[in-house]
This record gives C-alpha cells, sequence and structure tokens, in this order.
C-alpha cells in the first residue's frame, strides 16, 4: 500500500474554523501571570537551536510541556507560528482594507475597523479575537515588562498583518503597528459586539 500524504504541520496551519488552534492555545496557556512580568517578553530573542526543536516536536504531535521552557524562547515560538503562516492571519487580500481603515480620521477609525473586522473568515476572526485579547493581558504587566502596547505592536504586527509587496512592510511598518494597537485599546468595540 501507498504511503499516506504528508500530515499537515502544525506550524503553518490555521486548523478548523471552529476552533482556536490547540497550538496556540498551550503556548498561551503557559504564560503565567508571573512568566508575563519578564522584561522584554516578545522583544528580546530566545533559544533559537530549542525554538527549532520544539517547532518539530509540535509538527509531529509530540507532547511538549512549555512550563519549563525559557519565557523568551516560548515567546519567540509564538512569533514563528505566525510569521510561518502562508497567509497572514490578517489576509494578504484584506491588507489595504485594515491600512486604509487607520488613516481614517479618528472618529471613523473604530466604525470602518469594525467593518473590516467582521469581513474576516470565522476562523481568522476568532483567532484574531483571542490573540489580542492575549497582548492586552502581556500589556497590563508592562510596569515590569516594559512591553506597551505599542512595543508589543512593533513585534507582532507584522506577523499579524503584512502587504504582498516586501517594500510596503517596511514604508508602512508605523501604520501596521496602529492597527494593532488600535485592536488593543478597543477591544470591547471591536470584538465584543456579535459577530454575524
Amino acid at each position: 500500500a501507498r504511503r499516506m500524504a504528508k500530515k499537515e504541520s502544525v506550524f503553518g496551519s490555521l486548523g478548523g474554523e471552529n476552533e482556536i488552534p490547540p497550538v496556540l492555545v498551550h503556548m498561551v496557556d503557559s504564560f503565567t501571570d508571573d512568566r508575563l512580568k519578564y522584561e522584554g517578553c516578545f522583544r528580546l530573542s530566545g533559544d533559537r537551536t530549542l525554538t527549532e526543536q520544539l517547532k518539530a516536536k509540535f509538527n509531529a504531535k509530540q507532547p511538549v510541556d512549555l512550563q519549563n521552557v525559557d519565557v523568551h524562547t516560548v515567546c519567540g515560538l509564538m512569533k514563528l507560528w505566525f510569521r510561518e503562516q502562508a497567509e497572514p492571519l490578517l489576509t494578504s487580500e484584506m491588507y489595504d482594507m485594515f491600512i486604509a481603515s487607520i488613516k481614517m480620521p479618528d472618529h471613523l477609525k473604530g466604525v470602518k475597523l469594525l467593518q473590516v473586522v467582521n469581513l474576516l473568515p470565522k476562523g481568522r476572526y476568532n483567532i484574531l479575537k483571542y490573540i489580542i485579547k492575549f497582548l492586552i493581558r502581556v500589556s497590563s504587566f508592562s510596569e515590569y515588562n516594559k512591553m506597551i502596547p505599542a512595543n508589543l505592536a512593533l513585534v507582532f504586527g507584522p506577523n499579524l498583518l503584512r502587504p504582498q509587496e516586501p517594500v510596503l512592510q517596511l514604508q508602512e511598518s508605523c501604520l501596521i503597528c496602529q492597527v494593532v494597537v488600535f485592536m488593543m485599546e478597543h477591544f470591547s468595540e471591536l470584538f465584543e459586539q456579535k459577530k454575524n
């Protein structure tokens, strides 16, 4: 009998439409409040070799205990999971819509961004809501970790929202960050209204 096709990797897959990918939940759940107090979490680099080893374990569907892994390595692993998606979470197709929304006058930004967020496929919307809520939790410890929303947006923005043209990522990096900061600062109006 022929061997079955290679199983889909955990890294590079968003999983099913109705669930948050278990690998993402596993990473988020590993962050106790104490672990979120480490200065520079999500900004400082972790152990790259260990990050690749953990990624390989996840892809092989092996059990992974993240509680005893250095905080910065787990942070790097989470950013890598988002970065390795074939399509960024907020989709290349919708990139211009997100950027146009954040360029709107202040009194219109929320309304426009809500419209765009609600256009996301259900699975992507759910993951976005989950990760933004987590980033808000990370920033709640900014007194210790120094990761205010703007700093988190700087490291997470390019992993969530990126254009098809790499040159735009540099030119519009400030706008990409503003999108993520706005989502963090206006979470309830963007995500706690009923999605159709």
